[in-house]
């Protein structure tokens, strides 16, 4: 039974793993960062609204990390309004973490327009429905309600932008024995443009929810 439970522990353990999006030296060790750039595309939302590829993508990379405290840039992309001050945001690694105490510099929000696909909304018909009924299910009141159907049509898309730069204290979070760093963020979205879309809580320019953006950098030349 104990070789059984030896076993198992390991597997348990690289189960918990996920992969990294990208492989860089650990910067305690090296001289210099190096490229740290991770894009993390969204193909589906620049299909359904037609965008260019790219324009909706959200970037992070590892701008400086010390002894003291681990620095990112940030470029985030949503078609609803955002504020970074009101994003969640969480560092950790393979060893220690998560650390949610960050400091956010954000540049101001910009937006693009393109040519793409917008929902409209239009009244097909109307329906009558039981508004009322008494404790044997008989209907006492009949009302009537608009049908209404959701297309999507050409027009303008806006994609804002949300740039910044966000830093944590190091406190042993990343050191030279580190192998993964991973950066979680959550942006809160608000009711925006393309709020007449017939889509799950949450969805892409359907206002509300949240949107969660990880990035995670291996870390080569780790001593441990």
């Amino acid at each position: 039974m104990r070789v059984t439970l030896a076993l198992a522990l390991p597997v348990l353990f690289m189960g918990c793993a996920h992969e990294s999006d990208i492989q860089i030296q650990n910067p305690l060790g090296a001289s210099t960062v190096g490229n740290s750039q991770i894009v993390k595309p969204h193909d589906y939302i620049e299909n359904q609204r037609g965008l260019p590829r790219g324009s909706v993508a959200d970037m992070a990379e590892l701008i400086s990390a010390d002894p003291q405290q681990i620095c990112f840039g940030l470029t985030m992309h949503e078609l609803d309004p955002i504020d970074l001050h009101e994003m969640e945001v969480a560092l950790k690694t393979d060893k220690a973490g998560p650390n949610e105490q960050a400091r956010l510099e954000p540049a101001p929000v910009t937006f693009a327009s393109y040519d793409g696909l917008v929902p409209e909304t239009t009244v097909t018909g109307e329906e009558t429905y039981c508004a009322s009924r008494n404790g044997e299910g008989v209907c006492l009141a009949w009302r009537t309600r608009p049908v209404k159907s959701t297309q999507m049509v050409q027009g303008q898309v806006k994609v804002y932008e949300a740039k910044g730069r966000v830093c944590f204290d190091n406190g042993q979070l990343l050191t030279a024995n580190t192998h993964q760093l991973t950066l979680q963020i959550k942006v809160r979205r608000r009711l925006g443009q393309g709020a007449g879309v017939v889509a799950p809580f949450g969805m892409w320019g359907g206002g509300g929810g949240s949107k969660q953006t990880i990035f995670r950098w291996g870390l080569g030349g780790s001593k441990g």
